[in-house]
């Protein structure tokens, strides 16, 4: 390994998790698929704890920290077999470079997604009504990507912090908090690990990202996060396109009616409660109160389908084709519909903690929808 690379900066990756199995062994995992583990020797735990949580420091460092730790634990090691070590941890992605990004969201895709993909005001305006946040109101966007939900709560809040796993993204939000004058912060994490966290809010909201994340580590979290009465907004989407219309026609995005959406929402509020319910602690739990649907008139056009879908996805949809995006925008521009429109369903869950003393019945109706022109 040369000398290069021990200068360069490396963090623990923040899709990994640690546990231990019944000879009391420490496993790493990749979060979201427990099949795929495997056993730490003692010498890679220790290495890897020399690796502060959410920081990035060089591979000297990590080696004098290491050695000073198998002095305190007469630890027999050599240096040699270490530069092994750490290069099997980097080479297995346990361990990587400051400058790697952990989220899969390409330059082009963040660039577009503001614009293209944000969070209608009629949705946090139903939250800023719901929840009754003031400017003393404690807030936490969980996988806040460019702020859109945290930006427009701090328009009421004077205590809204955005929580991203995507450095880049996190520029962006920042950025347009700066433009509007508004306090929000924004700061670099992993919604998995939010069970470590010390502190509470008494407002957590999450967007379009539980999909993304590990259910067991992001539940846990949320209720340890949340004090007594405290309230979870989950927000979720479902779209109705035309049968023919080209994401829906090669990217099976989208469906046919709102009967549709309905049972959607309805499966994924049940998942919503069921998490909770189990995984909370034995006095509180979220239980689910209310539910909304914003209903979104809008164009699913090529920015839409340029920060929606990955390049691979498209690839593999139009055949492995090297100018996948090329084609696909000339697909989309000769779709004879005007402005390419469709409807967006923002489905919002709210769940407040409380003693499970106190049942919740099943919320069997939503309240009137919000339409958006």
């Amino acid at each position: 390994m040369s000398s290069t690379k021990l200068s360069t900066n490396y963090r623990l990756s923040g899709d990994i998790a640690f546990t231990v199995d019944n000879e009391g062994a420490t496993v790493i995992y990749p979060i979201g698929n427990t099949r795929h583990y495997s056993r730490l020797s003692k010498a890679a735990r220790l290495f890897l704890s020399c690796f502060p949580t959410g920081s990035a420091i060089s591979l000297e460092d990590a080696f004098s920290t290491y050695f000073a730790l198998c002095g305190i634990w007469k630890i027999k090691s050599d240096r040699t077999v270490v530069t092994k070590l750490a290069k099997r941890l980097i080479d297995a992605h346990i361990l990587i470079r400051e400058a790697d990004d952990l989220y899969i969201y390409s330059d082009e895709m963040i660039e577009l997604y503001p614009e293209s993909r944000a969070v209608p005001c009629e949705v946090c305006n139903t939250i800023l009504k719901a929840a009754a946040i003031n400017n003393n109101t404690r807030v936490l966007d969980i996988a806040t990507g460019p702020g859109s939900i945290a930006i427009q709560l701090a328009t009421v809040s004077n205590n809204v912090t955005g929580l991203d796993i995507s450095s880049t993204f996190l520029d962006v939000a920042r950025k347009q908090a700066r433009e509007k004058h508004l306090n929000a912060k924004f700061r670099l994490g992993n919604a998995n690990k939010l069970l470590f966290e010390s502190g509470h809010y008494d407002v957590i909201t999450m967007a379009q990202a539980f999909h993304w994340l590990d259910p067991v580590l992001v539940t846990r979290g949320i209720c340890h996060l949340l004090p007594e009465n405290g309230e979870y907004f989950a927000i979720e989407t479902s779209s109705i396109v035309p049968a023919d219309h080209p994401l829906r026609h090669y990217c099976q995005y989208g469906v046919d009616n709102f009967e549709q959406v309905d049972k959607f929402c309805m499966t994924q509020a049940d998942n919503y409660a069921q998490w909770f319910k189990l995984l909370a602690g034995p006095t509180y739990y979220p239980q689910l109160t209310d539910r909304w649907i914003v209903e979104e008139f809008r164009s699913f056009d090529y920015k839409f389908a340029r920060a929606y879908f990955f390049t691979s996805q498209l690839r593999s949809i139009l055949g492995n084709e090297k100018t996948a995006w090329l084609r696909f925008r000339q697909i989309i521009d000769s779709y004879q519909a005007a402005n390419h429109p469709g409807t967006m369903f923002w489905h919002i869950m709210r769940f407040k903690n409380r003693n499970r003393s106190m049942r919740t019945e099943h919320i069997a109706h939503i309240p009137d929808a919000i339409l958006i022109s």
